[in-house]
């Protein structure tokens, strides 16, 4: 067998033996590498906003990106019906599958609307010919042996299975059983090479990565290919026609069925399997890895037994698993929306997908802060490092895009009163999540979005409502951080492999690119709560962080501290005023010359005053961090129970 090096999860091959070394890449629901791809060729043609584009700049991008979207709409309607042939595949089979009709448009985005994930960017960084596999996310893509679709086919549209419910082919078991597939795949193509012939494979040593139900999918491949016990196949045994026969009656020259008993085995998934893989009516051990493994005739039984699998790194971002099993069956997602309006299907996730069985050598857990979703529940994880950071889910993981971002429903008031809107609008600013201006109640009709005629006129007095908007440009690359983070984790964990294993430097490729230094300053904050012994930075609000700001009350002359900070006021250290500092007006360039009398371009370097943690995360709040909730989106309603002021909230597994 091989020897252990310490503290890397290597080990080194005997002579005769085969080590090999593989990355998995769950990617996030409704994230999907290809199809941000595909976007960005036929949509954006490389006019994606960039960190330091001027606000004019921002502009004219934006209104010609939906200047495209229309465009791109109008030639929807028409090759909708064309044929697809060798010349147009690709773009008619991404026209059609990244339309968002009226209904669709009640939902979130979908696949083709996002950008990378940090998993998707860790994987560009990654050696991609052997070392890194790249899963789809949840909800997107086609699932092993898929009836609906060609194998080849993985320009499709999302499914709402997956979307809904973490459920079927493309939901968090059927993307683990994707990556069991494709690495048994690949494991046999590197055991075939010619430089590999007559070795003996000795280990398999294995790094993860996922985020969101990709995060519960890493969580449950971990499980399945280390921790998992051998299970047992169910079968079922019937009467089919294997062959027919000629008559041999009297008159009679018809044919005539022959039948034999079958058995048919199917896994803990509900899938058929090949009982040849099977032994006594059980699975093979390593889970669906193994079976894959002895299915696809990579590994013998009893090379499969002798096979050392080791978990090296699991790096995940904000783990949400949010799992109701449907098996592709409408009626069965009919059945799961029905249960939810009644009570939580997603309570039982860690038992169901045994998120905490795990057995790995370093795990890493980036979780968000203000994520306040209602469907949104954090599965916290019970070993290795986790880290709080402040932000929503996508903010930690990735997706977003440098956008004009309009919230059109972050609260109605069929949920609120008219004040408590009025109310909510103030929470939000003082927490400074917007400004006023960047806020509106607005007046708004339920049936607006519905064709006009006479059943609209006579309902639509009646289905008047109120809602509140926000609307704001918010960058991303904020999510670099937590990303840099992980990066330097992995590295660490890699040591002598490193740049073997990840060549491309995700802290080079995906920079801060930050001019007025609010990120490098949250950079350095966070760095010290990550890896050195810095705190947690979560948001204080101003009436705490200086209680002597209003003092027009005469009680609150007499009675300056809040009860809740009367125990504790040496701690209290009260920043300089405005909390909110302005935003710095930057330096013109100037042309200077360097020492062997070049012309260069200089910007004097940018000092934010008074750049204190809680000025950055105010900063950092309304230009970076997003509002996740919207009532108008089904499925992405905020986690308040109605009540402005516990709008941050977030329910835990």
């Amino acid at each position: 067998m091989g020897t252990f090096v310490y503290n890397t999860g290597n080990a080194k091959a005997a002579v005769g033996e085969i080590n090999l070394s593989f990355g998995m890449f769950f990617d996030g629901t409704l994230n999907n590498m290809k199809n941000t791809e595909l976007r960005k060729k036929y949509l954006e043609k490389g006019n994606d906003i960039k960190p330091d584009d001027d606000e004019e700049t921002i502009a004219n991008k934006e209104k010609q990106h939906a200047d495209a979207l229309d465009r791109q709409d109008e030639k929807y309607h028409m090759y909708k019906k064309t044929a697809i042939n060798q010349d147009n595949e690709e773009y008619l089979k991404y026209l059609r599958n990244s339309h968002r009709d009226a209904i669709d448009k009640q939902g979130t985005d979908n696949s083709y609307a996002n950008d990378y994930t940090n998993v998707a960017r860790k994987y560009k960084c990654c050696e991609r010919k052997i070392y890194a596999q790249y899963i789809e996310g949840i909800g997107t893509g086609i699932g092993v042996d898929d009836p609906m679709a060609s194998p080849n086919d993985d320009i499709t549209k999302d499914n709402k299975h997956g979307f809904m419910y973490g459920a079927g082919k493309t939901g968090i078991r059927g993307k683990v059983r994707i990556g069991c597939k494709n690495l048994a795949l690949k494991i046999g193509e590197e055991k075939n090479r010619k430089d590999n012939k007559n070795k003996v494979l000795n280990e398999i040593t294995i790094d993860i990565f996922g985020f969101s139900r990709g995060a519960a999918a890493a969580r449950n491949f971990a499980y399945e290919v280390v921790v998992k016990e051998q299970e047992t196949a169910t079968s079922k045994t019937k009467r089919e026609i294997v062959d027919y026969r000629n008559s041999s009656s009297f008159g009679n020259d018809g044919v005539i069925p022959i039948y034999e008993n079958k058995t048919t085995y199917k896994d803990g998934d509900l899938h058929v399997v090949d009982a040849s893989a099977l032994k006594d009516g059980k699975m093979p051990v390593r889970g669906l890895l193994g079976y894959y493994l002895i299915s696809e005739g990579v590994l013998s039984p009893e090379e499969l037994e002798d096979l050392s699998v080791t978990i090296r790194f699991l790096g995940i971002y904000d783990t949400v698993s949010s799992y109701e099993e449907t098996y592709d069956n409408s009626i069965n997602l009919g059945i799961n929306i029905a249960k939810s309006l009644k009570k939580d299907l997603f309570k039982d996730d860690v038992a169901q997908l045994n998120l905490n069985s795990l057995r790995v050598t370093k795990a890493v857990h980036f979780t968000a802060q203000d994520e306040h979703r209602k469907n949104f529940r954090l599965t916290r994880m019970e070993t290795g490092v986790e880290k709080n950071f402040p932000g929503v889910h996508c903010d930690i993981g990735g997706a977003y895009e440098n956008e004009t971002e309009v919230k059109t429903e972050i609260e109605t008031n069929n949920h609120l009163s008219n004040k408590g809107l009025e109310d909510y609008k103030q929470h939000l600013v003082s927490e400074y999540w917007y400004t006023k201006d960047q806020l509106e109640i607005l007046k708004d009709n339920m049936a607006s979005a519905l064709p006009g005629g006479k059943m609209y006129r006579y309902t639509a007095p009646y289905l008047n409502y109120q809602r509140l908007q926000g609307t704001r440009y918010i960058k991303k690359e904020y999510s670099y951080i937590p990303l840099q983070f992980m990066e330097e984790f992995f590295r660490e964990q890699l040591a002598d492999e490193s740049y073997k294993i990840m060549p491309i430097s995700c802290k080079e490729t995906y920079q801060l690119g930050d001019h007025n230094g609010v990120l490098k300053a949250a950079y350095r904050i966070l760095y010290e709560y990550v890896f050195e012994k810095g705190s947690e930075l979560k948001f204080i609000p101003d009436n705490i962080l200086n209680p002597f700001g209003n003092l027009d009350d005469k009680n609150e002359i007499e009675n300056p501290y809040p009860e809740k900070v009367k125990d504790n006021i040496p701690q209290i250290k009260p920043p300089k005023f405005p909390i909110l500092i302005e935003k710095e007006i930057l330096p013109e360039p100037k042309i200077e010359c360097d020492d062997e009398g070049n012309e260069v371009i200089v910007i004097d370097e940018v000092i934010i005053p008074e750049a204190t943690p809680q000025n950055i995360l105010r900063r950092l709040r309304n230009e970076y961090l997003h509002w996740s909730a919207n009532r108008k989106w089904v499925g992405m309603e905020p986690n308040n129970g109605n009540d402005p002021t516990a709008s941050g909230k977030r329910g835990e597994n």
